[in-house]
């Protein structure tokens, strides 16, 4: 097998990394998953030497996440150098979060809303993510403000670097381009009824818009209640409830479509050997487990070491 060169391992990395990222559920999945999907993806491209560590993994993809370039952000004198030394100061749950914000404010891109930090942060409640960017103020790594449109900004400290203005109640996505004028019924509505902040969830059209022109406020007697759910009891968190009643919207939670398949002890048994000894043993030092996700059924597994030296072919340790 032909060794790569150093350059070449870089970005062959580089290349798992982009194609993980490009996913559009990978902002959602464990890290843990997301590692071991990593480190497949490495093995198909024949990437030699020490694989990368989960907590390296973890900041590599948090750079790329970002789009900040590896090579600029080790040259000399770089300025991301010092964003990465601040980013290293927080959680590093966190850590992609922050450097989002300041690629966002290096670019004078508009400030990501509630909605995007959520996203990046892996989380679908806005309310959450205020609390982060609450936090991230206190660890004064970021300083944010609100201009005379009530728009945010989030200037990076020490740098000179500051996001444009943007929505914070934007919808996820919407800071990323140039924003539409708005087409919704009320055209006097106030600016601020019109933004569809809870818009993080997948929520149909209401079906209570009339075609022509007719006010917001329209009761939600006149609509049909067969399609609504029923009880909110799956809105596990408080801030969806509060934004939902305050702007009047109905917010739907999504429901993952879960089957039901037998356990298939062989293929799951190929699954954790296709990872290989080296690969699986390095997991089991970091996390004291080995997680397999199977995507067709919607089921997560959790090997024990015990396990791994069942699948093996080792004897296992005496059980009491």
């Amino acid at each position: 097998t032909p060794t790569l060169s150093p350059e070449q391992r870089q970005a062959a990395i580089d290349g798992a990394l982009r194609e993980i990222l490009a996913e559009s559920e990978a902002g959602f999945r464990t890290i843990a998953v997301l590692y071991q999907d990593f480190l497949v993806r490495c093995r198909i491209r024949r990437v030699g030497g020490a694989p990368l560590s989960l907590s390296a993994f973890r900041r590599r993809l948090a750079v790329a996440h970002a789009g900040i370039d590896s090579a600029e952000a080790e040259a000399e004198d770089s300025p991301w150098a010092e964003v990465l030394t601040m980013a290293g100061a927080l959680p590093e749950e966190m850590q992609g979060v922050f450097l989002t914000l300041a690629r966002a404010a290096h670019d004078r891109r508009p400030c990501p809303s509630d909605a995007d930090v959520a996203h990046t942060y892996g989380s679908r409640s806005p309310g959450r993510a205020r609390r982060l960017l609450a936090y991230m103020e206190e660890q004064q790594v970021i300083v944010c403000r609100l201009d005379s449109s009530r728009r945010r900004i989030i200037a990076i400290p020490g740098l000179a670097w500051e996001t444009g203005p943007g929505d914070p109640h934007a919808p996820a996505g919407a800071s990323r381009q140039p924003d539409p004028e708005p087409e919704m019924p009320g055209e006097d509505a106030p600016v601020e009824e019109q933004s569809v902040s809870a818009a993080t969830f997948d929520a149909t059209p209401r079906e209570d818009a009339a075609p022509e022109e007719t006010s917001t406020d329209a009761p939600s007697s006149q609509q049909p209640s067969s399609n609504e759910p029923s009880s909110n009891e799956d809105l596990s968190n408080e801030d969806l409830s509060e934004e939902a009643a305050r702007d009047g919207i109905r917010v739907f939670a999504p429901a993952i479509p879960r089957h039901h398949c037998p356990r298939d002890e062989e293929k799951l048994r190929r699954l954790v050997l296709s990872l290989g000894r080296e690969e699986v043993e390095s997991i089991l030092r970091e996390q004291g487990e080995v997680h397999i996700h199977d995507d067709m059924c919607n089921h997560d597994y959790r090997f024990s070491a015990l396990d791994i030296q069942l699948l093996f072919g080792e004897a296992p340790p005496a059980v009491h």
